[in-house]
């Protein structure tokens, strides 16, 4: 095998010579090992009839591999019977399901149950949902109609609003690591009704 030239041989080298194992970074490690699972299944002529199950393929690769591997598992979906991507990289997970939108599919997620787990049901789309906007969709709901809102929680959610929308137009001010300092005046002094808040930040950036 051929790496950056030099040959370097994929069984154990001499010692202090270059070799597969110590050549190539986790990622590549696992990127090869993937593409060589994908070239293999796909010579199956009973691929069809099979179920294929695949176990955090995307464990050390970078943001351009992880896009590929998820379109890998689509077209590998169209050509089986079944796939099951068992991950714990949420967001990977979420573009997988994006993906699969044009076929049968279903998504299920390990929950703590008493002193063990079990399965149940996950909603993606309810995870594909940024933090910052699930907190304004609390707000709105608020605003909408209180009953049925928690106000603990609306109060909560005020504080992460208050921050991002502070950081977002000043980020010389307000860093990451003294933002709540700042966000403290910020807080103090705002007189702002909620619903003129939730207006006014929806865009700015989440944290």
């Amino acid at each position: 095998m051929l790496i950056n030239d030099p040959a370097i041989p994929v069984a154990t080298a001499a010692l202090g010579r270059p070799s597969f194992r110590t050549s190539l970074s986790a990622g590549d490690r696992n990127t090869l090992a993937l593409a060589f699972f994908f070239a293999s299944i796909d010579q199956d002529p009973a691929l069809a009839d099979k179920i294929v199950v695949i176990n955090d393929p995307v464990s050390s690769l970078d943001d351009h591999r992880s896009p590929t591997t998820v379109q890998e598992l689509r077209r590998l979906a169209q050509r089986t019977r079944q796939v099951i991507v068992l991950s714990h990289n949420k967001p990977f997970l979420c573009n997988v399901w994006d993906a699969a939108d044009q076929m049968p599919r279903a998504a299920l997620e390990v929950v703590r149950d008493g002193t063990g787990s079990t399965l149940r049901a996950w909603d993606v789309n309810r995870d594909m949902i940024t933090l910052h906007d699930q907190r304004h969709e609390l707000l709105r709901n608020y605003i909408g109609s209180a009953t049925g809102v928690d106000a603990r929680e609306v109060a909560e959610a005020l504080r992460p609003i208050l921050e991002a929308f502070a950081a977002s137009p000043i980020r010389a001010i307000f860093r990451p690591a003294n933002c709540s300092d700042h966000s403290e005046v910020f807080v103090s002094s705002a007189s702002v009704p909620i619903k003129s808040l939730v207006n006014r930040t929806s865009m700015s950036c989440a944290t």
